[in-house]
């Protein structure tokens, strides 16, 4: 595995990690606008954000596993289809609920794939809370 991708891994896991320690129990309700403090997997389509949460059900390694393919799959402006981003503002659409997965430090986590939108377009990408009940 390149260093890249590794990195990304990495930043792929501590990220869904960094949301379990949000005070916020489920992700902000559609129309909501602000940011978030920590970077969060942005994906092109709703379709790649669903893999990665439906990878992330499965196992640890199976999430990364999918959120490595599709870092290195590029779109047509020849960015990666889905990457760990920082996003200062956006407003908050439709979100689906996706139940328990699997964090990166082996903790259960509820998961939704939210989508989302700034003046640059639109994005889907994964918003994930600590489950207290499994992980007491």
């Amino acid at each position: 595995m390149s260093a890249y991708k590794a990195g990304a891994a990495f930043i792929a896991a501590a990220t869904l990690v960094a949301w379990a320690g949000s005070s916020r129990a489920e992700p902000p309700p559609p129309m909501w606008a602000g940011g978030f403090k920590v970077p969060v997997v942005l994906c092109d389509t709703k379709e790649q954000a669903v893999a990665i949460a439906k990878a992330s059900q499965e196992s640890t390694e199976a999430m990364l596993a999918k959120y490595q393919e599709l870092a290195a799959t590029t779109n047509g402006q020849g960015d990666p289809t889905c990457a760990n981003s920082r996003v200062s503002y956006l407003v908050v659409n439709e979100r689906e609920d996706f139940g328990l997965a699997h964090a990166a430090n082996g903790d259960l986590m509820h998961i939704w794939v939210v989508h989302g939108g700034t003046y640059r377009g639109e994005f889907w990408f994964i918003y994930a809370q600590s489950d207290q009940q499994t992980n007491a």
